[in-house]
């Protein structure tokens, strides 16, 4: 089960690659505009619905993908709630834990690690334990709100907590570092208007990827893909994002001060306004000398493992920055 906006970079690999685990693929398309919605319309296994929500909604847009699930009638349903650009990796093909997952009872929720996959697809940063999965029991709802809530339900009773050991959700978020960058802008604004965060806790969870190690991707990760023939290697190109769209539209709502704390102005908003919105000039970066210092400092503190000294000088200028608005 998956929501989209314009995936059509990875709907494909998505689609073939889940086809080989799963019988049916449903997903909820937010008013794409690329062709990643007719792609997904073209296999005969994917069910495609929309998402009438405005804008991003982390439980509204799964919300929907749970009650067109629980329309299908099946003696059994293990539902797995992940991204467009997530995969389950290839051992689950000879692996003991997926025989495991699948005779779950009813109620039971299904954990696994992030395996966020570098540009050069040799190597991957690690990442969270994501709750991906849920054995139906057919009544329990999601809870949360509108931003990085847990994506399974949550049932009110005694239940039981798989957590994966091999397998990995390859996630491909970071193969495209500019498509990142524009995802990354997109949430620095839509924290600020959703949830009034900003400022350098904000701006470090969400920049923070940089400052991981690297691990080897494991061989049997790819290896049962490759044999059945589905890519998932290459890297689709787009350079026309769906993130930036949206944040220019909240620069047309809410005016450019409103952001000048947020870590949104690597792009040139005047440049990619023109031509899509009257007196581009009007989104000019606001930024004063002391807003830019906060975050060139923030980029500064991205080593994972300080010295003893450093830490507490970050401790210092992070209480000054704070109290600076920051």
């Amino acid at each position: 089960m998956t929501p989209i906006v314009n995936e059509g970079w990875v709907i494909e690999r998505y689609i073939k690659a889940a086809s080989l685990w799963a019988d049916v693929i449903i997903i909820a398309d937010q008013n794409s505009t690329d062709d990643g919605r007719r792609i997904a319309e073209s296999y005969d296994n994917v069910i495609v619905i929309d998402n009438p929500h405005n804008d991003y909604h982390e439980v509204g847009m799964r919300e929907i993908l749970y009650a067109e699930a629980r329309k299908i009638i099946a003696p059994k349903k293990v539902l797995f709630s992940i991204d467009a650009d997530e995969i389950i990796s290839g051992n689950f093909a000879d692996s003991a834990e997926w025989k495991e997952i699948l005779d779950l009872p009813p109620g039971s929720v299904i954990r696994m690690p992030w395996a966020n996959l570098n540009p050069d697809m040799k190597t991957h940063s690690g990442g969270i334990v994501t709750h991906c999965g849920f054995v139906d029991d057919g009544k329990s709802m999601l809870t949360g709100g509108i931003m990085h809530s847990v994506r399974t339900p949550w049932p009110n009773y005694e239940i039981v907590i798989f957590e994966s050991r091999e397998l990995r959700l390859l996630h491909y978020a970071h193969v495209n570092p500019d498509r990142i960058a524009a995802k990354v802008r997109w949430y620095s604004a839509y924290e600020k208007i959703a949830r009034s965060r900003f400022g350098l806790a904000t701006w470090r969870q969400y920049n923070n990827y940089s400052a991981n190690t690297s691990f080897p991707i494991l061989p049997e990760w790819f290896a049962h893909y490759n044999e059945k023939g589905v890519d998932i290697t290459s890297v689709k190109y787009s350079y026309d994002y769906s993130h930036d769209y949206r944040v220019l539209e909240y620069l047309d709502k809410h005016g450019a001060a409103y952001f000048r704390k947020c870590d949104i102005w690597s792009k040139d908003w005047v440049a990619f306004a023109t031509e899509k919105k009257e007196n581009p000039q009007r989104f000019a970066d606001p930024r004063t000398k002391l807003d830019k210092l906060a975050y060139k400092y923030a980029t500064s503190t991205l080593n994972r493992y300080p010295s003893r000294i450093k830490l507490i000088g970050r401790r210092i200028a992070d209480t000054l920055f704070k109290a600076l608005g920051y």
